[in-house]
């Protein structure tokens, strides 16, 4: 039997959309956090509908991708409440 813990499905992964990411103000300040600028980046606002698994090889024209690897673990371990 497999353990609940180890397969349960994060909240937020990189399959939400940027959209989500940034409505989210749990998800946003993380964002904020890890990848400054990127927030108010008019990029997003075109991308919103995309999921951000999509968005990665774009946004490390902005961000270091192993800021974004670090926001990526950090938004998997965001919980529920």
């Amino acid at each position: 039997m497999p353990n609940q813990a180890t397969s349960a499905v994060p909240l937020f992964s990189f399959e939400n959309t940027i959209g989500e990411i940034v409505e989210n103000p749990r998800t946003l300040a993380l964002m904020e956090e890890l990848l400054p600028g990127l927030a108010d980046n008019p990029l997003l606002e075109l991308g919103r509908g995309y999921p951000l698994s999509v968005a990665v090889p774009y946004l490390t024209m902005f961000v270091s991708k192993d800021n974004l690897e670090a926001f990526r673990l950090r938004l998997e371990e965001i919980p529920l409440f």
